[in-house]
This record gives structure tokens, sequence and C-alpha cells, in this order.
């Protein structure tokens, strides 16, 4: 929106020096990106860390809104790993390079059918969405 001010958040809340959290909880909102990611709906995310649903969305948006902090995390994340790693043997740390590549692909597999399945209709809508001149007479009566 041009002319609108910054956006201001009623659950998210991020201190200095600090990653941005759900106000009270010290639930991250990388935490909620990547339930979301992964293809938990808002609505179970919220039950299962007892959580408004509104404060979910507000996560999402604030992740949406702040890709340069999800991807800090994320570098700062690899860092420490790299960190722990590195006074490992080599065997271990080829290991965990190898289960780290793997769980890696797996996640980005989910992430990919996550996305695609909310993009797909729900079966109940294939039939009567988007209606067209080609849809049989009784289906476009539906519409």
């Amino acid at each position: 929106m041009t002319g609108s001010g910054p956006v201001t958040f009623q659950y998210v809340l991020r201190a200095p020096d600090d990653d941005a959290k759900i106000v009270g909880t010290g639930i991250r909102v990388h935490t909620i990106q990547v339930a979301y990611a992964m293809g938990e709906p808002a609505e179970y995310i919220a039950e299962q860390r007892d959580l408004p649903v509104a404060a979910v969305f507000e996560a999402l948006a604030y992740a949406e809104e702040h890709p340069e902090e999800m991807e800090a995390w994320e570098r700062e994340n690899d860092a420490v790993e790299q960190l722990a790693m590195s006074g490992m043997a080599e065997g271990w740390q080829n290991h965990l390079k190898e289960t780290r590549e793997r769980t890696d692909r797996e996640f980005e597999g989910h992430v990919r059918q996550a996305r695609e399945s909310r993009l797909r209709l729900p079966p109940w809508l294939e039939y009567v969405w988007p209606p067209h001149s080609g849809a049989p007479d009784r289906i476009r009566s539906a519409t």
C-alpha cells in the first residue's frame, strides 16, 4: 500500500539481538514458518502450540515481510552447526554432512509437496470451477 506506515504486529516481537518470537511464548517466528512450509495448516500449528490462530498468521506475515531476517537465522544456525562439527572426527563430520544433505533434500520435497497441495482445488470444487463453456450442462447449471 502506498502511503501506509510500517506494519505493527500484535503477537510478534523482535527484541534487539534476538529472534522474532510470539510474545510471551518464546516460540520463534522461524519455527512457525517451517511448520507451515512443511504442510501443517495454520489452525493445527496454533492448536499444537496453544496459540491464537491470528498469532500464527501474523508470524507468517512477519516472516514474509522480513525474508532477510529469516535467511540470517538460517545462516547463523548453519554457522553454529559447522562450529560444532569442526571438533568432531572426520568420519563423523562426513556422516553428519551426508545426513544433513539428505534431510535438506527431504525437507525441500515436503515443502514443494505442501505448496502444490495448497494450490490444488478441493476435489468437489474441480467439477464446478472454473465455469467454462465446455462443461456439461448439469455442471454449468450448478454455477
